[in-house]
């Protein structure tokens, strides 16, 4: 099945995938993704719309509890 993607969005597929970790920053949060083979993929992630660090966190551990759907 074919992928369909506005412009200016992206995904990256990770199959060794072992861990991940997401630490708040002064702007936001970066996300570190740790691959089987040592790989590191780092996001930086500054949020544009200067909400609450605290919002951010309740959504992302939210999602993680019930998944995406």
């Amino acid at each position: 099945m074919e992928m369909r993607m506005k412009k200016g969005d992206s995904w990256c597929h990770i199959p060794n995938y072992v861990k991940h970790t997401v630490e708040e920053t002064e702007k936001g949060v970066t996300i570190t993704i740790y691959t089987e083979n040592g790989h590191v993929h780092e996001y930086i992630c500054e949020d544009v719309s200067k909400r609450n660090k605290k919002d951010w966190s309740k959504g992302y551990n939210e999602w993680k509890k019930n998944g995406l759907h």
